[in-house]
């Protein structure tokens, strides 16, 4: 896990929802965070099948694509049985993993899925920039729809999309749950965007929410810990 230490980072973005978002940015200018830790690179299929191995959680047989964009046959080369999952896509992003599926996985593990606004600062640092990066589009800097195979990559698969805390994937690949509510009743914020968007969608104050039961080959999550004292 790579540590974040306590204090201010500049947050947020403009006040009206961005393109293709239903949740508005949060408030632009400094927000106060306490220290945390939080993986380098999200839960990948082969940590997942690991959890569920051993504590028997069922997997979903025939999920059901929550993002409207994912073709069926985008869905089927991923809704595969547990092992073959992991013989194929073993070192890629856990996908098809709902809100509740998440949280198991990281109470498991002694961990809890990241808050919104530490996902951003680990992702964004501490000057407010619009990518890990900095402020400019790059689309060969992360998997996104100009470049990308159309489907996940092998996390750490673009290292020049590091943020300044040395986290990785949290632009491009896959969408990610936090623990943060949503608005409407029973969603969470989603964080971050997929290999089927383009690459300006990546940007790190955009926020979406989605009902803690969808499920999508365009969604995974990363853990999170607070320090103990």
């Amino acid at each position: 896990m790579a540590t974040v230490a306590r204090g201010a980072y500049i947050a947020g973005g403009p006040a009206r929802p961005l393109a293709g978002c239903d949740v508005a940015s949060l408030p632009h200018g400094a927000r106060e965070l306490q220290a945390f830790s939080i993986d380098r690179v999200p839960v990948t299929e082969r940590d997942y099948a690991r959890f569920v191995e051993e504590t028997g959680r069922a997997a979903v047989a025939n999920p059901v694509e929550a993002d409207a964009t994912v073709t069926p046959a985008q869905l089927a080369r991923r809704a595969l049985p547990l092992q073959a999952r992991v013989q194929q896509y073993g070192a890629h992003p856990a996908v098809l993993v709902s809100w509740d599926d998440a949280r198991a996985y990281c109470a498991w593990r002694g961990a809890r899925l990241p808050a919104d606004d530490e996902w951003e600062k680990a992702l964004r640092g501490t000057d407010g920039r619009t990518f890990p990066w900095g402020d400019r589009v790059d689309p060969e800097r992360i998997n996104s729809l100009e470049l990308g195979p159309g489907d996940t990559a092998p996390v750490l698969s673009y290292p020049r999309a590091a943020s300044s805390f040395e986290v990785y994937d949290g632009a491009g690949n896959a969408a990610e749950w936090t623990s943060t509510p949503a608005p409407s009743p029973d969603h969470f914020i989603v964080r971050g965007s997929a290999w089927n968007e383009p690459a300006a969608l990546a940007r790190l104050d955009r926020r979406r929410q989605l009902p803690r039961s969808a499920r999508s080959v365009t969604l995974t999550f990363r853990c999170a810990a607070t320090p103990t004292p």
